[in-house]
């Protein structure tokens, strides 16, 4: 597949969602991302400064999450990718079920989760570009 972002900047995250996508590119400016979307047939490309990215993971039994959170105009983003023990096989061996998505959250508190279609993940670029912060659950 080819990548969402220009040369020169690595993928971060990219989720396909039906009709709509979203990837995130590193920028030069440490910390900094491009935001590529196309919602609804519209194309956009954001430049978010660095100052409100952040990259947080946890680990919990069976799994754990990554996500990269950031504010464009008066949405703030959530992009995650999670693994969760769903059981035990009869082998006893863990059952794992992995996902991704999207959570916006606009200023008036509405939140919208959308799953990603595509085998989505916060990639290994993200770890070396963004600036790391302890784990925060949504509310």
């Amino acid at each position: 597949m080819q990548s969402p972002c220009a040369d020169g900047e690595p993928l971060l995250f990219h989720c396909e969602m039906q009709a709509d996508s979203l990837a995130l590119c590193a920028l030069p400016d440490p910390g900094a991302i491009r935001m590529r979307t196309r919602m609804a047939g519209t194309l956009r490309d954001a430049v978010i400064a660095a100052r409100t990215v952040r990259l947080g993971t946890t680990g919990y039994a069976g799994g754990g999450e990554a996500y990269i959170r950031f504010v464009d105009r008066d949405v703030a983003y959530r992009v995650f990718d999670r693994t969760i023990r769903t059981g035990f096989g009869p082998d006893g061996h863990h059952e794992p079920a992995f996902s991704a998505g999207m959570v916006e959250t606009r200023a008036s508190g509405e939140s919208i989760t959308r799953g990603c279609d595509n085998d989505a993940s916060v990639t290994a670029h993200a770890y070396t570009h963004l600036e790391r912060e302890p784990f925060v659950d949504l509310p």
